[in-house]
């Protein structure tokens, strides 16, 4: 497995990825609404913020991605929030979602105050991972639809 970080050329896959993602959260409205908006979003996230492409020998396999930014309530605490981690549900059971999650780790560690991850509620097992990589539970997430 190769990690990488992403490019431009990446996004018609990565966006692909995303309408999967959002479709899996069952929300009243989809949170990728469109392949412009989308393309554009993954444009900034790639030359401002941060993104990794997981790839075996043959294809992309997963995907990672966050914003660099000032912390909300002492902006001299540089954040890497991350926004989106996706494995291809046909790759998963392999190493793909771990070494993102380390790569991913181990760039807010070289380059960031503190790492923001968000997971969702039917992935209980990511806890423990999470741990393993000395991240803790602060808050807990909740949306109203609307």
């Amino acid at each position: 497995m190769i990690i990488r970080r992403g490019v431009i050329e990446d996004i018609p896959w990565v966006r692909k990825q995303l309408l999967q993602f959002s479709e899996t959260l069952g929300m009243k409205k989809n949170i990728y609404p469109g392949d412009e908006m989308t393309g554009a979003l993954l444009a900034n996230i790639i030359e401002k913020h941060f993104l990794l492409i997981c790839e075996n020998d043959e294809e992309k396999v997963g995907v990672i991605g966050g914003f660099l930014v000032p912390h909300m309530f002492n902006p001299s605490v540089k954040v890497l929030a991350e926004a989106f981690w996706w494995v291809d549900p046909e790759h998963r059971g392999g190493r793909a979602g771990y070494s993102l999650l380390k790569a991913f780790t181990e760039f807010g560690k070289e380059n960031v105050d503190m790492v923001i991850m968000t997971t969702e509620f039917n992935s209980p097992d990511l806890e423990k991972t999470l741990y393993r990589f000395d991240y803790k539970q602060y808050e807990r997430n909740y949306i109203l639809e609307v």
